[in-house]
């Protein structure tokens, strides 16, 4: 049984999120606006590495959204990280081109301009080892607007934020080519949620009731996607950040989908053995992790199944 926290001693906890809050937040959001965090008193906010939001250096117990092959990385040369919940369970990538570069399989990707997310890997070989192919590879902030301007061929980027900026900006999705990772055996799920080894020993209560709430705040944008696409863009302008409310609806079809997969294999909010072993994998053959990391220790299971 949980253990709720009174609420004239709400602990505040710190979400250090990757990039800026958009649809793949929205279990978070909903879950804040909703009063699960306070009903399990829970305070939250939101931080990150650079910017107005930039994490103060203080007491307050911070929480880290992050993909699992950087994590497993971060673990792999050293790191002190451990998963207490995975919220992605199918990788949400793909390749995205427009239809006349005829760019339909992984075979019609060698020898083609890519672009990528700046950072996203530290390798960019590392992609065309990963799939075998012999593809220009370039990192850059501005893949959508070459891919538009057809100064590259093709992009990888998500289906919740890429493709659905390419699809308001006008394009049908019968003019769009789209290769899903997942469709081609590389199914690398992605944002999950971290803390310290030391933080997840010393506050399990408290991050039980955290982690309960969150999965409130997803149950409710699965159930509720149109609503919770109002919730968003009310709180986003709050807090003095872009949103439009049929924007959010379409990324959230895309992002519901990759976090609540329609198969028997993918326990909501639980990272697969299969999974890790996938990502341990590409790392190792990459050359990218000096030591071992055992799923048994990386993944704290009994977060969720309120074991003691």
């Amino acid at each position: 049984m949980l253990l709720l926290i009174p609420k004239a001693n709400a602990e505040k906890i710190r979400i250090h999120i990757d990039g800026d809050l958009g649809a793949d937040y929205a279990g978070f959001i909903a879950a804040d606006s909703l009063g699960f965090y306070e009903s399990y008193g829970i305070d939250i906010e939101f931080c990150k590495e650079w910017g107005r939001d930039e994490c103060p250096n203080d007491s307050v117990l911070t929480l880290a959204v992050m993909n699992l092959e950087k994590a497993i990385e971060y673990a792999g040369n050293g790191g002190d990280i451990v998963n207490i919940c995975q919220i992605s369970q199918t990788s949400s990538l793909a390749f995205i081109s427009l239809k006349n570069k005829k760019i339909d399989s992984l075979h019609n990707l060698s020898k083609m301009n890519i672009a990528v997310q700046r950072g996203m890997y530290k390798d960019t070989a590392h992609l065309n080892r990963l799939l075998n192919i012999q593809a220009t590879i370039i990192e850059t902030h501005a893949g959508m607007e070459l891919l538009v301007f057809e100064g590259v061929d093709a992009i990888l980027g998500s289906m919740e934020r890429d493709y659905i900026d390419l699809y308001f900006s006008g394009y049908n999705p019968e003019e769009l080519n789209v290769i899903r990772l997942n469709e081609l055996g590389l199914d690398i799920v992605e944002e999950g949620i971290y803390t310290s080894q030391k933080i997840y020993d010393e506050n399990k209560p408290l991050l039980r009731n955290f982690i309960a709430a969150t999965m409130k705040g997803w149950t409710y944008t699965k159930n509720n996607k149109k609503k919770t696409a109002e919730i968003m863009t009310q709180y986003l302008k709050q807090h003095k950040m872009r949103a439009n409310v049929e924007i959010l609806d379409e990324e959230l079809e895309h992002v519901i989908n990759h976090i609540f997969p329609n198969d028997k294999e993918h326990v909501p909010f639980s990272l697969d053995e299969k999974d890790f072993n996938t990502v341990v994998d590409i790392l190792f053959r990459a050359k990218l992790m000096k030591q071992e990391v055992k799923y048994k220790d990386f993944f704290k299971s009994d977060i969720l199944n309120n074991e003691e």
